[in-house]
């Protein structure tokens, strides 16, 4: 038997992670979210808000981890996964440089959230999730057998 992988490290494609975050969006949140509304909006919109109906009774017993924090993680793995697979064949300086952008990004937009800079909410649970999803990038990165020095 194969030593079993976290799910996060299973997952290789990073539309895998968008999808997952947008599910959560579109089937757990208000539908007042400006993706919902957009989405809502669209011919296929009356059958989302039928499945709605019943997904929407589920939130009560979710997290809120799961409904907030969650979904912004796997935005932030989905395009650092992106990054990554056009990266991982250069030099690792520059696989470093490029896979470490989306944290610092997504750390700077929650704290220009918390100083006012920006519209939004800050959640210090939004900057553990975002830490942890640098942990894992950190991890893949270490993990890479990339020789390419040049």
């Amino acid at each position: 038997m194969g030593k079993v992988k976290p799910f996060v490290l299973i997952l290789k494609d990073p539309v895998q992670y968008l999808i997952l975050g947008l599910g959560i969006y579109v089937f757990f949140r208000s539908s007042q979210v400006h993706f919902n509304k957009w989405l809502l909006n669209q011919k296929l919109g009356f059958d989302l808000q039928w499945m709605r109906t019943y997904t929407l009774q589920l939130v009560k017993f979710l997290p809120d981890w799961f409904l907030y924090s969650l979904p912004d993680a796997l935005w932030m793995i989905s395009l650092g996964t992106f990054i990554y697979n056009i990266w991982k064949n250069e030099p690792k300086v520059n696989l470093l440089f490029w896979s470490m952008i989306t944290p610092i990004i997504a750390v700077t937009w929650e704290i220009a959230q918390g100083l006012k800079f920006i519209n939004g909410t800050f959640d210090w649970v939004d900057i553990l999730f975002y830490l942890m999803v640098t942990a894992i990038i950190m991890i893949k990165l270490k993990t890479t057998k990339n020789e390419k020095t040049t």
